[in-house]
């Protein structure tokens, strides 16, 4: 184990080491997170937000980061995000510069390895080995882990109240339900999905084990509260709404019926098939999936042969999913699609325990909480309001990774076992296939946030050879992409509104400049210029104008 955790942190090491060095983030969410880092690093909040132009902005209508990733309180402008990931990360940016910015989520990134590979010893699995390497390398933990974003810590914090409930399981000390509660109670304060989660392995805890469940309940509880009671005082306190800047944030997108906040019951399912295999519901991937969850159904009344027909069949349905990812796309929206290796997890619930396995009859009640705790867990996702925005196999629902894992080797420990004569090689084929396109998938998911990152960090440099002072935009994901940008000395983002115009073109005058330029769309560029061509006694004309990336580039300069 020792060796598998030492190789793996050499690749994480070498992936962030070349991530980094772009010098820009994959994700705008990460983008707001250093403005938050940058706060507070240079001794100021990590709440309240700063922007270049914010002193001539006294209502932060206009500031560069928009109102998808801010809210306007009384005290000022706040990211959405709570502190507490912010300022763990910010400690080692201050040690270590912009590369200590993922040196948090390595650290969360081996230790969910080490834990799942903890749990899946005391599951007694005999693949956990493999299935510890194939966990770091061959699932999107490879690439959460080595940007700054903070998954791979949710997924952290899930293998570990995971290994407590294990150890709950096993000797009935209501020590670890407080353990693992206390730790997902925790991380609410990170994202609040990890609250999801806590509800997801309590119901799935009570459905499993039918006895102590009161004691169980109570001590989870009691571990579980605190901090949520003291999450929602420190939100009253700070942004006026026990939910938080995030709840507040995600209401008024609802409200205005912005896509980051738009929900549909309707279209449940269609968010289902997106979040779980990124393809739609005629897909070859979508029908074998069903048979091969039919032919567990089945051998549940039936002989065992059927089964022997799931191996081939799953085969088909991975190699379907990798067609899908190898096509142009701009993200894997998939769980599955991002990582085919977890797809026999689904057979897992189906599994009969072996009447010769002395602790077989613990590993199916495991394997029961855990496969009931990801499906409630996966509902709870699916009814959550947001978009989902950039993926590499559903972010959102990763924070159950650990426990898919587990679920998935004991599934395929279960096909060698019954495997015999030619299925045995049917077997080795479903297992070859499956990890043989988890690789690529992350392989493709490496090339393809490198390559944002490679434009995002082309476009900065673009963005500082400019002489003008002062940058707008209308382009919210341009704005947010560019704000590690050490130039132009003043950055705003304005909509189509008049009243949006009025407050820059009252900025650039309390600023006293004379010139600024816009990127951004066609559209905006022309309100702009019809508004900057009014502005008295000195309007503003266009003196350039060019083309950059999607987006024209006017600069404009005051005529006198």
């Amino acid at each position: 184990m020792t060796a598998i955790l030492l190789l793996i942190s050499c690749l994480y090491f070498a992936v962030a080491t070349h991530l980094n060095h772009h010098g820009t983030f994959w994700s705008p969410d990460s983008n707001v997170r250093f403005e938050m880092v940058r706060s507070w690093a240079a001794g100021g909040s990590p709440i309240f937000l700063t922007y270049p132009g914010q002193e001539f902005d006294p209502t932060n209508s206009i500031n560069p980061i928009g109102h998808t990733f801010a809210i306007r309180v009384s005290k000022g402008l706040c990211g959405i995000y709570n502190p507490v990931f912010v300022v763990a990360c910010g400690v080692f940016y201050r040690l270590f510069g912009f590369g200590g910015l993922t040196v948090l989520p390595m650290l969360a990134g081996l230790i969910t390895i080490f834990v799942t590979y903890a749990s899946a010893r005391l599951l007694n699995l005999r693949f956990r080995l493999p299935m510890t390497l194939l966990l770091g390398i061959a699932s999107p933990l490879l690439i959460y882990s080595t940007i700054f974003w903070d998954h791979s810590l949710q997924i952290m914090l899930a293998a570990l109240a995971c290994y407590f409930v294990l150890c709950y399981l096993k000797n009935q000390r209501l020590v670890f339900c407080l353990l693992a509660s206390a730790l997902l109670g925790f991380g609410v304060w990170v994202h609040p999905l990890q609250g999801v989660l806590f509800a997801a392995m309590g119901i799935a805890l009570i459905a499993v084990q039918r006895k102590n469940t009161g004691k169980a309940a109570f001590v989870a509880l009691l571990g579980f509260l605190p901090f949520i009671i003291a999450l929602a005082a420190w939100n009253q306190a700070t942004y006026g709404a026990l939910g938080g800047a995030h709840a507040v944030g995600t209401l008024r997108n609802l409200e205005s019926g912005s896509p980051t906040g738009s929900f549909d019951l309707a279209k449940l399912w269609q968010r289902a098939q997106l979040e779980l295999l990124g393809v739609d519901d005629s897909s070859l991937a979508m029908v074998l999936i069903r048979v091969y969850i039919a032919c567990y159904l089945l051998s549940l009344f039936t002989s065992k042969p059927i089964r022997r027909w799931a191996a081939p069949i799953l085969c088909f349905g991975a190699a379907e999913i990798l067609w899908k990812t190898i096509g142009e796309t701009p993200w894997a929206n998939g769980l599955f699609q991002g990582t085919p290796l977890l797809l026999p997890a689904l057979a897992a619930p189906f599994l009969r325990p072996n009447p010769t396995d002395r602790i077989s009859s613990y590993r199916q009640i495991c394997c029961r909480w855990m496969a009931l705790t990801a499906a409630l867990f996966a509902v709870g996702v699916f009814l959550s309001p947001g978009f989902i925005g950039l993926n590499w196999g559903s972010r959102f629902l990763l924070t159950a990774l650990p426990l898919l894992a587990l679920l998935s080797a004991y599934a395929l420990e279960a096909h060698f076992a019954e495997a015999e004569g030619r299925s045995r090689w049917a077997v080795l084929f479903l297992c070859t296939t499956l990890i043989a396109t988890s690789i690529h998938s992350q392989f493709k998911g490496f090339e393809l946030v490198s390559g944002h990152m490679d434009i995002y960090e082309k476009t900065v440099q673009d963005i500082e050879t400019l002489d003008s002072p002062v940058l707008v935009s209308d382009a919210w994901q341009f704005s947010i992409q560019t704000l590690v940008a050490k130039r132009p000395r003043l950055r705003y983002l304005i909509s189509g509104k008049p009243e949006d115009q009025a407050r820059l073109f009252e900025a650039l005058r309390r600023a006293d400049t004379h010139e600024f330029t816009f990127i951004g769309s066609d559209y905006g560029a022309a309100r702009t210029a019809e508004r900057a061509g009014r502005q008295a006694p000195h309007p503003f004309v266009p003196i350039k104008v060019n083309r950059t990336l999607g987006f024209v580039q006017v600069e404009f300069k005051e005529k006198r």
